[in-house]
């Protein structure tokens, strides 16, 4: 573990303790008494077991939850360091959201694979937290219990709708904070974000192309940003176009107000209009899906009876499995994951040249689900003007 021929680092066998407790115990011990210094580097995990005279299984349950608590850290393929004991340096980033269960889905898992690569590269751990106990930890705390004395990340990338933006500021009082998906007016707080106005105002170009005049807006919430840059883009091009301005064409399926309406709900109040329109643009590729599935249960052929658009592009990988390939606006998702992974590390590490805020266009991606092909120097012209 370290040079020094007169320690006796051999475990009590006969002890009622653990002998993965024991080894914890001692490193933990030599960090605290400086015979481990910051930054060093510790034996190999078979090395370890050796000099114990203990299992590697042991060695690896008490190094885990020493790093677990902050006390070393690991770098994949260099080996396992002692961290630093004024809590400078974690080794350790964390990816906030509203829920656990957010991670499993599309457009999720596609940014933490963005930011697990770079993560990976520069020998960062990742952990997730939910926003709820993000937020609770604020002012010293820690959102893991096991982390007492050290600090628990060095930074957040924040992806969350929910979170107020005092919530947000309060964090990024305390650690270096880059968000996806939303911007802080009046902060300097480093972001990753979509084009979501130009982007609906190209997704409504398109459907208007190809003949639509009534075209319905289907927005999770009105009260999220991005989902209000998306109506103020979909407004726009509806002015620009000339096509019908009509505010019923325009529903939201999770807003505070309609509690337990839901997306179906929502498709049927559009369906249900004296004047039905006939394409619908989602403001994203999920529940642009879901969308298809109601139109289908009520009776309606897609894109024979109704065009249906999306946007993000998260499920193209799914597009074997799904009757009805979809038409969207596509965003690099990974890459925005990377980015934001790359911003964060770089505000960790104090760079002067850390970009603040960062802006993919979304290109447009043609698809079965809005009827006829268009020209191809159409779809050039659409995503050259992005």
């Amino acid at each position: 573990m370290y040079s020094s021929d007169s320690e006796q680092m051999l475990v009590d066998t006969s002890a009622p303790v653990y002998r993965y407790h024991q080894v914890k115990e001692v490193i933990r011990s030599h960090v605290r008494n400086q015979k481990l210094q910051p930054g060093q580097k510790l034996e190999s995990i078979t090395e370890m077991a050796r000099s114990f005279e203990v299992s590697r299984a042991t060695v690896v349950k008490a190094t885990s939850e020493l790093i677990d608590e902050g006390v070393l850290y690991s770098k994949v393929g260099s080996g396992t360091f002692v961290a630093d004991p004024a809590g400078r340096k974690t080794h350790t980033i964390c990816f906030v959201v509203y829920s656990g269960d957010y991670i499993r889905a599309p457009y999720f898992s596609q940014i933490i694979a963005g930011i697990s690569n770079v993560a990976d590269e520069q020998h960062y751990k990742l952990q997730f937290v939910t926003s709820e106990r993000a937020v609770r930890a604020m002012n010293g705390g820690s959102p893991y219990p096991a982390v007492k004395e050290n600090k628990w990340t060095d930074g957040l990338i924040i992806m969350d709708n929910m979170m107020t933006d005092d919530q947000v500021r309060g964090l990024a009082e305390e650690f270096p904070v880059v968000l996806i998906g939303r911007k802080i007016p009046g902060t300097d707080i480093a972001c990753v974000r979509a084009d979501a106005c130009g982007g609906t105002h190209r997704a409504i170009s398109h459907l208007a192309s190809l003949g639509h005049k009534r075209i319905g807006m289907m927005v999770m919430s009105r009260m999220w940003q991005a989902d209000k840059e998306k109506l103020s883009g979909y407004r726009s091009a509806v002015a620009d176009l000339g096509l019908d301005a009509d505010e019923s064409l325009v529903v939201d399926h999770n807003s505070p107000s309609r509690r337990g309406d839901g997306l179906k709900s929502a498709a049927d109040r559009l369906l249900d209009l004296p004047n039905p329109p006939t394409a619908i643009f989602v403001s994203d590729d999920i529940h642009a899906f879901e969308v298809i599935q109601r139109l289908r249960e009520r009776g309606r052929h897609v894109p024979k009876d109704m065009s249906v658009m999306g946007f993000d592009g998260c499920l193209s990988d799914m597009l074997r499995v799904q009757s009805v390939p979809l038409t969207t606006m596509q965003l690099p998702i990974a890459g925005m994951g990377k980015s934001a992974a790359k911003m964060l590390l770089a505000l960790i590490d104090n760079e002067n040249s850390a970009e603040k805020e960062v802006t993919f266009t979304p290109e447009l991606v043609i698809r079965e689900s809005c009827g006829g092909k268009m020209k191809q120097q159409f779809v050039e012209e659409v995503n050259g003007a992005a």
